[in-house]
């Protein structure tokens, strides 16, 4: 994807033949701006959120735009995302029936090795690295998959070193909303952050055009630039491919059936695990927010007793309370029948915790409780001096943060299909 974008150019807004010349600036880690030197566009912020743009290399631009305002050097538009290759009218006219994504990290997690061999021929490399992938995987009756490789050969003196890189392709039998693929391509890219435990930002999303098989270049910027220092940083895969790869369709297909019931979690532990700016307790709340979120969306037990059995109960107590303060007791048993914060982290660690993580946490019971205590500590600021010691803070802190993560990273691969077997097997890297 492209990172930076400094040049000059014409614009002019859908349906309207006047030009105004412009400067696109475009800097993933600050802001996209379109300025229009000497110019008072009479722009109200309704009527249209479109503006297109030739630029001097005579590349066409699609900009989609939140805000344009008026100083004394003309006319200022910013915006957070464009197209390269196209101009569109209106945004629900921009259909296309497939996506293409390079992920960072994903070329180096479907092959780790760099190859050298003496005097490669072309034949001999496509027969030796398309065969991994040589069909889609259906996911849907709308969507498939298909991972695509290109080949690169860098030649020093007698020896070839031939790298590949993965193409994350989604195929849609008719077309769609590039928003709908653009969301499909993001949620993937978060099972890609959890296997390979890195962050699988989108380094490049090209679209195919239907008519004239002409590819279009999709830019925007990230929600949270802090998430990017995790482009420099390597590390293990927690599953390797190469152990995934006969169940690696049917673990595709089962990710897209949990994607509404992942989302939310999910959003929530790669904003605890990839900001770097955030201070460790807000890590540790979103990350406990974020296992409340999975076990309520994944497992049965979320309550402590039935509705009829609670609704009677509730009934009892009520017959008892004055008049005057039954609507205090009827807001306060509200809720009282869900699931505690103790109860669903026990749960998920009876149901998926490995023999790694358990003689990491020592004490399943004393785990739960400074779980729980912790929570309430930061986010209620709720503190007990019988439970006090019980508070987690600085390193501390931090363990337990990361004790919550691997629970959360366990369950989501378990419940998609990934053996029980191969998570025991490779939990230690975790640690």
């Amino acid at each position: 994807m492209i990172n930076k974008l400094d040049q000059k150019g014409e614009w002019c807004f859908p349906n309207e033949s006047l030009k105004y010349p412009g400067r696109l600036t475009f800097d993933i880690k600050d802001d996209l701006r379109l300025v229009l030197p000497n110019v008072r566009i009479p722009y109200e912020g309704e009527e249209s959120k479109i503006i297109h743009g030739t630029l001097e290399d005579g590349s066409k631009i699609t900009l989609f735009f939140e805000i344009a305002f008026l100083n004394q050097n003309g006319t200022t538009i910013l915006g957070d995302k464009f197209f390269i290759g196209a101009h569109y009218q209106n945004e629900q006219e921009i259909l296309f029936s497939s996506i293409e994504v390079e992920f960072q990290g994903m070329s180096e997690w479907f092959s780790r090795t760099t190859f050298n061999t003496v005097n490669p021929t072309p034949n001999n490399m496509l027969k030796t690295f398309y065969e991994d992938f040589p069909t889609p995987f259906h996911i849907s009756d709308q969507f498939s998959i298909h991972i695509k490789s290109n080949i690169g050969v860098k030649v020093i003196e007698e020896l070839s070193e031939i790298k590949q890189k993965y193409y994350f392709c989604i195929l849609s039998k008719k077309p769609c909303h590039f928003q709908d693929l653009v969301k499909l391509a993001i949620h993937y890219s978060r099972l890609f952050s959890i296997i390979s435990r890195r962050l699988a930002l989108p380094l490049k999303i090209v679209f195919r055009e239907e008519i004239n098989g002409g590819s279009i270049e999709y830019v925007y910027r990230y929600s949270n630039i802090n998430m990017l220092y995790n482009q420099s940083r390597k590390t293990i895969p927690f599953i390797k491919f190469q152990n995934i790869k006969e169940s690696f369709g049917n673990i595709l297909k089962k990710w897209l059936q949990y994607e509404d019931r992942l989302n939310e979690s999910l959003n929530l532990w790669i904003s605890s695990n990839y900001n770097t700016s955030m201070p460790i307790s807000t890590k540790f709340i979103l990350m406990a927010q974020s296992i409340e979120c999975l076990h309520s969306r994944i497992k049965k037990t979320t309550k402590k007793m039935s509705t009829k059995e609670y609704r009677k109960v509730k009934s009892d107590i009520l017959n008892y309370i004055h008049d005057e303060h039954k609507e205090l007791v009827a807001d306060a048993l509200a809720h009282a029948n869900k699931a505690t914060l103790h109860m669903r982290i026990q749960e998920l660690i009876d149901c998926y915790a490995t023999d790694d993580f358990i003689s990491e946490i020592k004490d399943k019971e004393d785990f739960i409780k400074r779980v729980k205590v912790t929570r309430n500590y930061y986010t209620h600021y709720s503190i007990d001096k019988k439970t006090s010691h019980l508070i987690a803070k600085k390193m501390e802190l931090f363990y337990l943060t990361r004790h919550v993560s691997n629970l959360i990273v366990l369950a989501v691969l378990s419940e998609i299909g990934i053996d029980k077997e191969e998570l025991e097997k490779e939990s230690h890297i975790l640690y």
